[in-house]
Parts: C-alpha cells; structure tokens; sequence
C-alpha cells in the first residue's frame, strides 16, 4: 500500500535578518516581543498544520490556536487582526478566520518539489461563494455561517434574557410602588392571585404594570361591592381561591 502523502513539514528556514523585515518590524513595535514571537509560532503551527490552513471558526478554535501559542485569546485576535492588514496572513481569508501564508507557503517549494508532490494551494473561494476549498481539504462556508449564525443566536438569547431580567425588575419595582396605593386591600393576596391567574393556561401578559393596576382597580370595586362576583370571565380572579 502507498505511503499517504505527507502535508506538512518538520521544518522550516529563519533568515538571520528576519527581524529587519517590515513585518516583524511593525509587529515588535507594536506588541514588542509577543509580536516577534506570536509570528514565528504561528508559521511552525502553520508548518505542521494538513496544507498548512489554520481555521478559526469558532471561539473555541481561536482559544485552542491561542492555548497552542501560548497567548490569551483576545491578544492573538488583535495581533492577526495586524498581521491580516499589514498582509503577512491573507486578508481576503481572514474575513473568513482562515489563516494562510503564502510567502511562508511559496518557501516550502523545495520540499514539496523533493517529494514529488504538488505545493498546497491557497484555500478559495468560489465564484457562488459557497466553499472554501483546499487542495484535499475542503471547507464549506455554510459551515462556518452556521458558526456564526449559532454565536449570533447566543448573542441574541443572552440579550433577550437580558432584556427579560430588566424588565422584571422593573415590574417588581413597580409591584412595589403600587402597593402604597391600595392600603384598604390585602395586597399581597391580590397580587398571589393575580400571578395565579396569568400563570394558568398559558395565558400571555403583553403589558403587566397595566394589568396589575387594572386587577387592583377591580379587586377594590368588588370589596366596596361596585361589581357583582363573576366566577367566569376576564376577572374569575375575584373568586376566592
């Protein structure tokens, strides 16, 4: 049986004036020597990586990339965010959290030449903007929608709750005040079956401070003997329960 062919390497040159170059140059002064050392990191991730393609997809592929490199997560972001402007990983790509090099990439032609093999090509896209594809690893966008779509979601459930909580304690805060109001009531009775009555069948409160007020109004018609009992309707609530 055929040996597979290999798709990365075990190693890779360091010019001696590296650090001349415009790249580290910028990196260093910006991140002093977390830049140098987060670039070359990253390019023996890449060296040992299938086709030397790093995907970000995900929260959680940044956070493995950034464990590997030894680095917090949000500091990875903003110096390949840098090094995605100054050009050093592919910029098109890195909308996509695709990570190439193809400077790094063209420098292996040697070794893929020695073995006879084809030198990973740059991941594309294709013209319906529905995959990402490389040499034997594809990618599909949808894929990484969905991610996006799923932290999206996330976002949106975390904002709703949110939303929900503030907008109970604003209606607490509310039970509160209104209290004051309705000293000739047992208050906290009312309110039990008030909560009683809108917690049965589902039933949906679209504006819970005016039907509070609305239960409280009615409740102290019936005391005063305003209403007749109904046991059916709107306001069974009066019901003794």
């Amino acid at each position: 049986m055929a040996r597979p062919p290999k798709e990365t390497v075990d190693y890779f040159t360091h010019d001696a004036d590296a650090s001349d170059s415009r790249t580290l140059t910028i990196l260093e002064n910006h991140y002093g020597a977390e830049g140098y050392a987060t670039w070359f990191k990253l390019l023996e991730r890449i060296s040992k990586t299938r086709n030397h393609v790093i995907v970000c997809r995900n929260g959680e592929d940044t956070e493995f990339l950034a464990a590997k490199l030894k680095m917090q997560p949000e500091r990875l972001e903003m110096i390949l965010e840098k090094m995605a402007e100054l050009g050093a990983i592919d910029t098109q790509l890195w909308k996509y959290k695709v990570i190439w090099c193809q400077n790094f990439v063209d420098r292996l032609k040697m070794v893929y030449d020695n073995r006879k093999q084809l030198l990973p090509r740059k991941p594309s896209i294709s013209t319906d903007g529905n995959l990402i594809n490389t040499t034997d690893n594809p990618l599909t966008i949808p894929e990484i929608r969905q991610t996006k779509l799923k932290e999206t979601k996330l976002k949106e459930t975390k904002e709703k709750r949110q939303f929900l909580e503030r907008k109970q304690k604003e209606f607490s805060e509310y039970v509160e005040k209104l209290r004051s109001q309705y000293n000739d009531l047992d208050y906290d009775k009312e309110l039990k079956k008030f909560n009683l009555y809108w917690s049965e069948g589902g039933r949906k409160l679209q504006r819970p401070k005016l039907a509070l007020t609305n239960w409280m109004d009615k409740a102290m018609e019936f005391k005063n003997n305003k209403l007749p009992p109904t046991p059916k309707g709107k306001y069974s609530h009066m019901v003794q329960k």
